[in-house]
C-alpha cells in the first residue's frame, strides 16, 4: 500500500511542537509535581467554563 504524505504526518507525535512544553520537576515529590499540572489545566478549565456560559447565556437570551 502506498503511503501519501498527510498519513506521514497523521501516524506521527501530535502536537510534536508542544509536548513536554510544562516543566516537570524531577525528584521533587509528588505536591510539586502536582503543581505543575495544576495552572496549565486550570487556565484550560477556564476556558471551557467561560465558553460554555458564553453560549448558555446567548441561547437563553434569545428567548428573551
Amino acid at each position: 500500500m502506498k503511503q501519501y504524505h498527510l498519513f506521514k504526518y497523521a501516524n506521527g507525535k501530535s502536537l510534536a511542537e508542544i509536548n513536554g512544553s510544562v516543566e516537570v520537576p524531577k525528584n521533587k515529590g509528588l505536591l510539586r509535581t502536582l503543581l505543575a499540572y495544576t495552572g496549565p489545566g486550570a487556565l484550560v478549565a477556564v476556558g471551557y467554563i467561560t465558553g460554555l456560559l458564553r453560549l448558555i447565556v446567548v441561547r437563553v437570551s434569545s428567548f428573551c
